[in-house]
């Protein structure tokens, strides 16, 4: 079993471009933060600024950063551009007693593409047991980046971030389905403030739990700190289940009158596909074909309200084929399925995109207007 780790969050005071200084700024972070592991933002130690020189890990510049880590026994995760082959990329350095490049950011802003190259691989670090998935901002926002992460086996998704302030729910939104679709704890570092090219950034890093729910957030200010304990959490992630091989043929028709209250979506039952449904299912299964749902590109919100309404109406062990475009889906539905009790089956080959769940005997219930918060 492992034990519980302390991780904070930190909003620095940032000098442009000044490496030295800012080394020092997170020096005294990491003294006050009696974390064992503390975070800073995207590109921290130079600031947003996208023609800051790469910092090498062994700049003397970052001593005393070292210094306060080894002392506290912290492992401080700070942002920096680095070289990288011929080339250079936005970094995520792993500080204790010496300096590592531990991630480089996958997912790269236009701005950054032009001067940075992508890595390709995910990267997890072990810390006492627990293992952290890195991520760098955009990263965050794209599913794929998540799903791979968390295929590594993970039990925290650790981002640093530099966000306006007007994407702030947008950001909190996906922190919360990287959280809850894989079953892990999120930790997100934000910059605060001003920094670089962007207008102000949003600060509130937080914590959350494997539900979602934020447990430390700091404030929008710069200087802010978030602390939390993390404990082994009995919330599992979301199964993986692989890709099923059988297809259903999808026809779209107009929604009977059962259906009157959601006519946006259309239903009707597929042919017979037995092999679609794991042989070893804790429901009765009817002898119906899956019932197949075309969510075309509604956005996941309104796809789940609207999939919620049509799941009423069908008998327990009913297997569903949902079509959805929405690129946050393969997040979203399991994520929501866990919450709610539903079956999450996987994914179903085919064109489209489709996704296989059967419905509970005893759903949970969701808040009427927010499908994923519990009701």
């Amino acid at each position: 079993m492992r034990e519980p780790i302390t991780v904070a969050v930190v909003q620095p005071h940032c000098t442009p471009h000044d490496v030295g200084a800012n080394a020092l700024a997170h020096a005294a972070a990491v003294r006050s933060a009696g974390a064992r592991v503390v975070v800073f933002p995207e590109l921290s130690l130079t600031g947003y600024e996208l023609d800051a020189p790469a910092v090498d890990p062994g700049d003397p510049r970052l001593e005393p950063l070292m210094r306060a880590c080894a002392e506290t026994g912290t492992l401080a995760l700070a942002g920096a551009p680095v070289r990288h082959g011929d080339g250079e990329a936005i970094a995520m350095l792993a500080i204790e007693t010496d300096v590592a490049v531990a991630y480089r950011k996958i997912y790269l802003g236009d701005a950054e593409a032009e001067r940075f190259t992508p890595d390709t691989e995910p990267a997890v670090l072990t810390v006492g047991g627990w293992r952290l998935g890195l991520a760098i901002c955009k990263d965050t926002r794209v599913p794929e980046h998540a799903s791979a992460t968390a295929a590594l086996g993970i039990d925290v998704y650790v981002a640093a971030i530099a966000e306006e302030a007007d994407r702030a729910q947008e950001q909190a939104e996906w922190a919360r389905r990287v959280a809850v679709g894989h079953g892990v704890w999120s930790v997100v570092a934000s910059f605060a403030g001003t920094t670089g090219g962007l207008g102000p950034v949003m600060g509130r890093s937080a914590v959350r739990r494997p539900d979602g729910t934020v447990v430390a957030e700091a404030g929008p200010e710069p200087g802010a700190m978030a602390r939390a304990t993390l404990t082994p959490t009995a919330l599992p992630a979301v199964p993986a289940v692989p890709v099923m091989s059988s297809v259903s043929r999808v026809s779209t028709v107009p929604a009977g009158p059962s259906m009157s209250a959601v006519p946006s979506i259309s239903t009707v039952p597929a042919a017979p596909a037995a092999s679609a449904v794991p042989a070893a299912s804790a429901q009765p299964i009817p002898s119906a074909g899956p019932v197949v749902i075309d969510g075309g590109d509604r956005s996941c919100v309104r796809l789940l309200l609207e999939l919620r309404a049509h799941l009423t109406d069908l008998p327990p062990g009913t297997v569903v084929h949902l079509i959805a475009t929405d690129p946050a889906a393969p997040i979203d539905l399991p994520a929501w399925c866990h919450l709610t009790g539903h079956a999450y089956l996987g994914t179903v080959c085919g064109d489209r995109p489709t996704y296989a769940l059967q419905v509970s005997e005893s759903p949970r219930p969701t808040d009427p207007a927010s499908p994923w918060r519990p009701g």
